[in-house]
């Protein structure tokens, strides 16, 4: 046995009991008691603490033999013929085992709901107290053989009827709840079959699929079913023979996982390269979601539904390299979240109000399960724990399946790029900034174009910043009325198709959050967000001149440094 404490679990009836010789492994031992048969002849045992559970009346009979035979601690316990007398056997017994013990049963003797008893504990001890159960024997006294005197009787090991308690326990488990980690570690740490190797690859593979949905990693869920689908004969083969029903039992995970996985690598290698995106990937993604969805999973189901909708618009628009890539999935992110903003939603058509609308909840509800409820908000209706609310998600869900994703195409400009470059910036008082921008631009950046935020008097300044810059570009101004005193309305440009279509037309956007008042910042930013929105390449920088107050006013015209943010 390992370092945990001992004990030999046995009981006593009030049979008179004969003598026989009990065999185990080649070895023998006379005695009328087949616990001390069983405490003599199965190894280990020697040093285990002897407990012995029986009525009074059997204790009476018995107990003063057994506690000089096999120094036994006799406890009595009711005979049980109810509820009640069930329940104080088996607290009595829970008492009297420590956790992390290593427990040795014999199931002989004693009254036969004593022996269910042992059953029922034996599963709470291993869940609760992590015992181990080191081996369940019965001395077959009934079996024995008449022929020698005194007759020769059978040591019976039933252990792996526990270990069969244990693994449809963790096949229910598995139909629960999905997962087969419990199953994993049934194969692995309770039979023992050959070869080594591929029980050990099986048991890995179960338990990566099992994290991997549990931890919601398509990539890993991917990697493990392919593994376990390919090799699915050769797992049979080992399973069977080896546990009750197992090829019923695998088919059923293969089963339950089907379409998990497909033919392709999204693990970056040492070239950081990894399978593009495609049709195939989103319809494995799908029937995950689909998984989740049917267990109750909402939280794993939200959180892939998210990503599945900006998967679906990257496939739609052909983004199918590096799909991967934080930064390459922003822009279409934005799109989705930016449609109620940019448009205003009374400027969507039927379709995509409803397409923004239920995308906006998707997105707001997998936020609030992914910061576990550190909100001031409360529970979404959807999330909540009554499973009649989370119909909602399930009909969304079912829209977004049967959706017409050509539609999509509207809110995106697939026009020319007739603008390589739009700088956007605000301009007040300092001509500089205006002027380090001109004196930036490269023949990269070309055919370019300027959206200037400003006002009457700094409006004037634009002329001369181009003939010092000695730069000829095209350029359109928004001029607040009072730059000092805006409404900071974000609608007012979201509202002007004039410097949305800009937008559209332009192929890469560079935005300078420096230079000009509050107000005209407020604005900037603004169009910042809207341009994000629309899956637009965005470049924020800042102008910076380190001179002087005094100097800049006197020598504005000065090319200073430009920082990307």
């Amino acid at each position: 046995m390992g370092n945990g404490k001992k004990f030999f679990i046995t009981s006593v009836g009030t049979l008179d009991y004969k003598n026989a010789v009990y065999t185990f492994n080649d070895k023998f031992f006379e005695t009328k008691f087949a616990s001390e048969a069983i405490y003599r002849l199965v190894d280990n045992i020697a040093d285990a603490e002897v407990l012995v559970f029986s009525t009074n009346e059997a204790l009476e009979k018995y107990g003063n033999d057994l506690k000089t035979l096999i120094n036994a601690e006799c406890i009595p316990v009711p005979f049980a013929k109810e509820e009640k007398g069930l329940r104080e056997v088996f607290e009595t017994i829970n008492k009297k085992i420590e956790i992390g013990s290593e427990i040795v049963i014999d199931i002989t003797n004693a009254f036969r709901s004593l022996q269910m008893i042992y059953f029922a504990i034996m599963i709470y001890l291993t869940a609760l107290k992590h015992v181990t159960i080191k081996g369940i024997y019965y001395g077959a006294y009934e079996d024995r053989d008449e022929s020698t005197n005194p007759p020769k009787a059978p040591v019976v090991d039933l252990t792996p009827i526990f270990n069969m308690i244990k693994w449809f326990y963790a096949v229910q488990i598995f139909n629960d709840y999905g997962l087969a980690k419990p199953v994993a570690k049934i194969i692995e740490n309770v039979m023992e079959f050959k070869p080594k190797s591929q029980l050990k690859a099986l048991s890995s593979q179960l338990k990566e699929i099992s994290d991997g949905l549990y931890n919601v990693d398509v990539r890993v869920i991917n990697d493990a079913f392919l593994k376990l689908s390919c090799n699915r004969d050769s797992y049979i083969s080992i399973l069977s023979g080896n546990l009750p029903i197992a090829q019923e039992v695998f088919d059923s995970i293969i089963n339950s996982y089907k379409n998990f996985g497909i033919d392709q690598n999204l693990i970056p290698n040492r070239q950081n390269t990894y399978t593009d995106l495609t049709q195939d990937e989103l319809d494995r993604e799908k029937n995950i979601i689909d998984w989740y969805i049917n267990l109750g999973q909402i939280k794993n189901a939200l959180t892939i539904m998210r990503e599945w909708i900006v998967n679906k618009i990257m496939l739609q628009k052909k983004k199918t390299h590096k799909w991967l890539v934080h930064k390459n999935r922003i822009p279409f992110e934005k799109v989705i979240t930016g449609l109620n903003i940019r448009y205003n939603k009374k400027n969507l058509t039927s379709d995509l109000k409803e397409f923004a609308n239920n995308a906006e909840k998707i997105f707001k509800w997998r936020d609030y399960v992914s910061h576990g409820g550190f909100t001031s908000e409360g529970i979404p209706k959807a999330l909540n724990s009554d499973q009649s609310n989370w119909e909602e998600i399930r009909k969304i869900w079912q829209y977004f399946k049967e959706f017409d994703w050509s539609k999509i195409d509207k809110i995106f400009f697939d026009g020319k790029k007739e603008i390589k470059t739009l700088y956007i910036t605000s301009l007040g008082l300092s001509k500089g900034v205006l002027y380090t921008l001109l004196k930036n631009i490269t023949p990269a950046d070309t055919p370019c174009h300027f959206l200037i935020i400003s006002s009457d008097e700094s409006q004037k300044s634009i002329p001369e910043c181009f003939e010092k810059a000695e730069v000829k570009v095209n350029y359109t101004c928004w001029n607040l009325a009072d730059p000092h005193k805006d409404d900071f309305d974000k609608n007012k440009f979201i509202n002007t198709p004039d410097y949305i279509d800009l937008i559209h037309k332009s192929d890469k956007i560079i935005i300078n959050f420096a230079g000009g008042t509050s107000a005209m910042q407020f604005h900037v930013k603004g169009i910042a967000e809207v341009a994000e929105s629309c899956g637009t390449d965005v470049v924020k920088i800042l102008t910076i001149d380190r001179r002087s107050p005094e100097e800049q006013r006197k020598y504005p015209f000065v090319k200073g440094e430009i920082i990307k943010i």
